[in-house]
């Protein structure tokens, strides 16, 4: 993701019954940036992943096989 000015962003997942299984905040720099999540200590199914800025918020689903 890309953003115009430096500042924290939220980063949280949601399983399919809508419990958070996780719900993050990251120090982000001006300009194109990249989180890298570890999901080992995730089980099988499907999340629904939420990224938060202050320019706006995109959601995307997540499948773990």
């Amino acid at each position: 993701y890309s953003l115009k000015n430096a500042e924290n962003v939220s980063l949280k997942m949601v399983n399919s019954l809508g419990q958070i299984v996780s719900n993050e905040v990251y120090k982000s720099v001006k300009g194109n940036n990249k989180i890298s999540y570890e999901l080992r200590n995730i089980g099988k199914g499907i999340y629904f992943v939420t990224l938060q800025t202050s320019e706006g918020v995109v959601t995307s689903k997540l499948i773990v096989e």
